[in-house]
């Protein structure tokens, strides 16, 4: 299960995001890591209970580096100031991942495609657009709309239907997102709840009909 001690973690250094202090608290550091690292591994025996596809990844390697790149970045902080992994089939970056973000302030689950390569983005809206039906059975499944009432529409979508679509299809609206996943955030205390690996893998199974259809459109030849 993971740790208040992890969460204390990520907290104290939201509030102190510089080199001096993470380096007098890298052990602090790698005790709150090594919990995560230990949480993944649970995630991942749990969906293959039901997604196979994804195989028995190495758990430190889903879990993205708590250095940021700041390159080119106003915001020179060194640190990212959260836990993050991916799970996704090992060379796959194509096919949709789940991803689980660790802030005590904002946790969350999400399954899907952020940041679409332009070709990548044009399958997806074409390939929802043609097989509406299967996609709308996905996104309107009762169990899926409790969970989370529909796909994540943030502040990026466009503001009118792109060229190409009809203003008047019943996926109209779908063709304005440019990021096409679901998300459910999590509370404080599932995060310290014993059972948040099975609750995890519990949502991410409800997300897989919808990661199984933008995958197989993306990888359709």
């Amino acid at each position: 299960m993971l740790k208040e001690e992890t969460l204390r973690f990520i907290t104290e250094l939201k509030l102190n995001n510089n080199r001096e202090w993470f380096t007098g608290n890298k052990p602090g550091y790698e005790t709150a890591r090594a919990n995560f690292e230990q949480l993944v591994a649970q995630i991942i025996q749990g969906i293959n209970t039901f997604d196979t596809e994804l195989g028995y990844l190495e758990p430190k390697k889903c879990i993205f580096r708590i250095y940021r790149d700041v390159r080119f970045s106003e915001d020179k902080s060194p640190y990212k100031t959260h836990f993050g992994a991916v799970f996704r089939p090992s060379g796959l970056n194509k096919t949709s991942g789940y991803y689980f973000h660790l802030d005590p302030d904002e946790a969350f689950v999400s399954c899907g495609h952020y940041m679409l390569m332009p070709d990548q983005l044009k399958k997806v809206r074409r390939g929802i657009y043609n097989d509406f039906e299967m996609f709308s059975s996905i996104v309107n499944d009762k169990n899926f709309k409790k969970e989370f009432s529909d796909l994540y529409k943030d502040d990026d979508m466009l503001k009118r239907v792109p060229n190409g679509f009809d203003k008047d299809h019943p996926a109209a609206e779908y063709m304005k997102l440019k990021h096409f996943y679901t998300l459910k955030p999590l509370s404080r205390k599932q995060l310290l709840d014993k059972n948040l690996a099975t609750y995890i893998t519990g949502i991410y199974k409800q997300m897989h009909p919808l990661s199984q259809f933008l995958n197989d459109i993306l990888l359709e030849d």
